[in-house]
């Protein structure tokens, strides 16, 4: 209050602020994904040996997958790399509302969030706010015996180059 009965301005401009951010998580909060399901979309990339995921989604998103597990309110763009197989349900092309991603089978992934994220799944289990970028390369099964050669660039994923093979001398040779 001000001694003439009205506000002063670092009283008003606190209350804007917190209606402008009440305001903005509840419109963030209104459109919601979990897992590859609800408020997303996603484009699919075909590449050297490997099918490229890239996951878009605003709002709040909840991740159950055991290999990556966690909640965001923000904007995040997720990318995953999977080893090309003939039986995967993976076409090229964009995917609205549903991403038929098949759930731990990635051999790489990388995160950009912007807003605030809480990862639960090993090996970065914390809380972020503001700017997350985060890559995981060479995600393998406990029991894989053979080698993996990859190549990733997230910002171009038509670039991306996957080799797997017993032995180093068997697999193709990334350029």
């Amino acid at each position: 209050m001000t001694p003439f009965g009205g506000e002063s301005n670092l009283c008003a401009g606190r209350r804007t602020l917190r209606l402008a951010f009440c305001i903005a998580a509840g419109m963030a909060a209104s459109a919601c994904a979990v897992d590859n399901t609800g408020f997303l979309a996603s484009k699919i990339t075909d590449a050297d040996g490997a099918l490229v995921a890239d996951v878009y989604s605003l709002g709040l998103q909840v991740r159950t997958i055991s290999a990556d597990q966690g909640v965001t309110l923000g904007y995040q763009r997720r990318s995953y790399v999977f080893e090309l197989d003939e039986s995967s349900p993976l076409e090229p092309g964009w995917y609205f509302g549903h991403v038929p991603v098949p759930p731990d089978a990635f051999v790489a992934m990388n995160a950009r969030t912007y807003g605030i994220e809480f990862d639960a799944s090993a090996p970065e289990v914390g809380i972020s706010l503001g700017l997350r970028d985060t890559t995981l390369l060479g995600r393998i099964e406990q029991n894989h015996d053979g080698v993996i050669l990859l190549s990733y660039e997230p910002e171009n994923p038509e670039k991306t180059k996957l080799s797997t093979c017993r032995e180093v001398s068997q697999c193709a040779v990334l350029d």
